[in-house]
């Protein structure tokens, strides 16, 4: 079996819900470990930027996340949810949970690895989604649409804006607090 059909079936076989992470080693890793402290409490502190994140999407749980399934949101609903959560208790006993700007969120890529460009140890894959919604908009307009926003997406660590959809699109979502 040629090398091109073996890795084809492996992807396939892998669906939606097992990425294959491929990381370079030669190229110098920008989202390492000793940035980040894991916290027993479902948060991880940033200890570059000074924030602290949610470690699982929304939606998810457990000690790698593996647990529940990630929420989609509009940007309108993504926005809701973070002022719902720190009205209703917070999470974490913290209740100033947002959604990240886009500044905020891709420098959690790790610019070494694809699929998902994510360190992996600190927050495990995502299951489903590889976009996430920033509180970024854009002024950009394309196909029509003119009200779009900023979206980190951790398919190949880059970021981009949304689709024809525009806030009306569905996103996966991770929250932070402290920072800006």
């Amino acid at each position: 079996m040629n090398k091109f059909i073996l890795v084809l079936s492996l992807l396939i076989y892998a669906g939606t819900t097992n990425a294959i992470q491929f990381c370079r080693a030669n190229i110098t890793l920008s989202a390492p470990d000793e940035r980040f402290i894991v916290n027993s409490d479902g948060t991880v502190t940033d200890l570059e930027i000074g924030v602290m994140w949610q470690r699982c999407v929304v939606g998810t749980n457990g000690a790698n996340c593996e647990l529940g399934s990630e929420t989609q949101f509009t940007w309108a609903n993504a926005l809701k949810h973070a002022a719902d959560l720190n009205s209703s208790g917070g999470f974490a006993s913290y209740t100033d949970w947002r959604v990240p700007n886009i500044n905020e969120i891709s420098s959690l890529a790790e610019v070494a690895c694809q699929d998902p460009s994510l360190n992996t140890n600190v927050f495990p894959i995502q299951l489903e989604w590889t976009l996430n919604w920033s509180s970024t908009p854009s002024d950009s307009f394309y196909g029509g649409v003119k009200d779009r926003v900023w979206l980190s997406n951790f398919a190949g660590g880059n970021f981009s804006i949304n689709g024809f959809g525009g806030r009306s699109d569905s996103y996966s979502l991770r929250l932070v607090r402290g920072g800006n």
